[in-house]
């Protein structure tokens, strides 16, 4: 009997077990001989006729509250051209909104969190004055699990469409979806300080909390304050227009695997969706039945805790690990009889390649990296034409043999393996290049291998797996994991960076810096906005109920009479916090400092 991965996978009951041991990593699947390319060229994302849209209004009830103004701004205008319908009567206002829709037609309208507030409202407004309107709230809800807002549940949508084959994109979803990955920006996403922090804004702008905006509308038409609401109602209008382009080409790319979704569908909706859209076109009139969910073994992961330097500390990991797997193995969805879709795993790695030079490109091949990174989604996931959970258990398989061979022949060099997951093994050895260069000899002919974060020193906390800090050769600090958690103030993420910082000077130059905190803290002079928690309250937090209900999202920190809003901070609670976490840190770098769990040169501690 001729070779075959699929043989070595058998199901109890809902699981998926995979004999491991018979996986042979240097076998190579006799792929079918076929190319793919798209069947037409995407236009440039630069070339849609965007139109931005943002409204302000009197309240959030748009049963009683109205509409003040209404902006829409081309984005390939100049933004002093952008139109602002504001009048005091409401109807003439919405009914100018929609006849420029009518009239330009548009190829995409975006919004910053219109899907949930803007486009209802204006829905709405439109009903009460009876006006028609191009909007059509789809009665099927969607979601969103990778679109997360900060302190609440991902997001469940009803799309909202537009005729006549209008696109709508509600930004702020792609913006969540992003950072979902990326974690660069702050908790509130609120589209100012994204502007901010994406760069595309060079500093504060004009803006008007609602009470501004209130009293700006009552000096009435031609006033200055009117004037102030369209100036700030343009600069949100800008900063939609400049997130966007930013943000959504990575999503309108998404289109080389599924032309026939529109950008909206692209923006709120799974890559394996995408790629099972894709393959139906591919196979019109034989569209399999989705295959139910089985469980199966995931990624193997590993971490050892502690403080290393004393040699070069370096990563290795495979590029596009499951991709090559996939192709390699021919690991392609059973019912893709042709393997069109391993034809296009590799259309889409040489074209991402093709486009990595050139200039402006960058969100196509942002986009093709993740296509081709989440076919092996589409395989895995429950309720999916062209899913196939046998070769997806398979595909995790392989990728575990592989961890575990490339494990084996960096032990054998005497390497200290540290931290690994799926694709990447970080280890400490005197010369990485070596390592490197022996998995490239040992293992399957075109893998790729990179080497990469060559470092003097990583930090593993005990529950290390994922979560790490990293000192490299070039200055930096790379944190991975709870040291940037939302849910606990600067203090308490920053001080241990620090504590182990200057313990690379040595454990003096540690115990001073954490003196010289201990002594500001003391002072009254730390700053209360690294204190701060922000985070949503739970169900039976007695003390936090104190100052808000069950789900609401709240700012707090420890005052000298418990956790409070305003007023001083308790220097004896932060004082042992820090303590207790010198504490921790020490147990792991150098518990012969301690004695009986307890710090030898204990620092005296101040009562608030």
């Amino acid at each position: 009997m001729s070779y075959n991965p699929r043989n070595f996978v058998h199901r109890v009951k809902n699981e998926l077990i995979v004999d491991e041991d018979k996986l042979n990593i240097f076998w190579k699947y006799p792929r079918k001989k076929n190319q793919w390319k798209p069947s037409k060229e995407i236009p440039a994302y630069e070339g849609l006729r965007r139109i931005a849209v943002d409204i302000e209004t009197a309240g959030l009830n748009p049963d009683k509250d109205r509409i003040l103004a209404i902006g829409a701004y081309n984005a390939h205008k100049d933004i002093k051209y952008a139109d602002i319908f504001m009048a005091i009567n409401e109807k003439r206002c919405l009914k100018q909104f929609v006849e420029l829709i009518g009239d330009t037609k548009p190829d995409v309208i975006l919004t910053y969190n219109g899907m949930s507030f803007d486009l209802p409202f204006i829905i709405k407004r439109c009903q009460i004055h009876k006006i028609n309107h191009p909007f059509r709230v789809s009665n099927k809800s969607i979601y969103i699990e990778t679109a997360k807002p900060y302190g609440r549940d991902s997001l469940t949508i009803n799309p909202i469409y537009i005729r006549p084959n209008i696109e709508h994109v509600d930004v702020y979803i792609c913006v969540l979806r992003w950072d979902n990955a990326r974690r660069l920006l702050s908790d509130s996403k609120s589209l100012k300080s994204v502007a901010i922090e994406l760069g595309l804004r060079p500093g504060a702008r004009l803006t008007l909390e609602y009470q501004d905006i209130i009293k700006c509308w009552e000096e009435g038409e031609g006033s200055n304050g009117w004037e102030q609401i369209k100036e700030y109602l343009r600069y949100d209008l800008e900063d939609t227009i400049l997130v966007s382009d930013h943000i959504v080409p990575t999503f309108y790319y998404e289109k080389y695997i599924a032309p026939s979704m529109g950008l909206g569908d692209l923006t709120i909706k799974g890559n394996g969706t995408k790629w099972s859209v894709g393959l139906q076109l591919q196979y019109p009139n034989k569209v399999p039945k989705a295959e139910p969910k089985y469980q199966f073994k995931g990624g193997a992961t590993f971490a050892s805790s502690g403080f290393y330097r004393k040699k070069t500390i370096a990563l290795v990991d495979i590029t596009g690990m499951h991709p090559w797997i996939i192709c390699t193995y021919g690991l392609h969805s059973k019912y893709d009889v042709d393997e069109i879709s391993l034809a296009m795993l590799d259309y889409f790695g040489e074209e991402r390649e093709r486009v990595k030079s050139i200039t402006g490109l960058s969100n196509r091949q942002d986009s093709l990296k993740g296509i081709r990174n989440c076919y092996y989604g589409l395989l895995g996931t429950g309720k999916l034409p062209f899913n196939d959970m046998v070769a997806a258990a398979l595909v995790c398989a392989h990728s575990r043999k592989i961890l575990l061979t490339m494990l084996q022949i960096m032990e054998e060099t005497g390497a200290t393996i540290l931290e690994y997951d799926t694709d990447g093994i970080y280890f400490m050895h005197e010369n990485p290049p070596y390592i490197h260069q022996l998995l490239m000899e040992k293992l399957p002919e075109g893998i790729k291998i990179k080497l990469e974060k060559e470092s003097k020193a990583m930090y593993i906390p005990p529950n290390g797996c994922k979560n790490y800090l990293l000192w490299t050769n070039d200055g930096k600090i790379i944190k991975k994991g709870s040291w940037t958690s939302r849910a606990k103030s600067k203090i308490e993420n920053q001080h241990p960076i620090d504590y182990l910082t200057h313990f690379l000077q040595g454990y003096n130059a540690a115990e001073q810096y954490h003196q010289e905190l201990i002594d500001t803290i003391q002072s009254s002079n730390y700053p209360i906005k690294n204190l701060i928690v922000r985070r949503r309250i739970k169900e039976g937090e007695i003390e936090l109920l104190k100052i808000g209900k069950p789900k609401d999202v709240i700012s707090y920190y420890v005052g000298t009479n418990g956790i409070c809003t305003e007023g001083n901070y308790s220097k004896s609670y932060y004082t042992n916090l820090i303590n207790t976490k010198r504490s921790e840190l020490l147990q792991i770098i150098a518990p012969e400092k301690l004695r009986g769990g307890t710090i030898v040169e204990q620092l005296s501690l101040f009562s608030t």
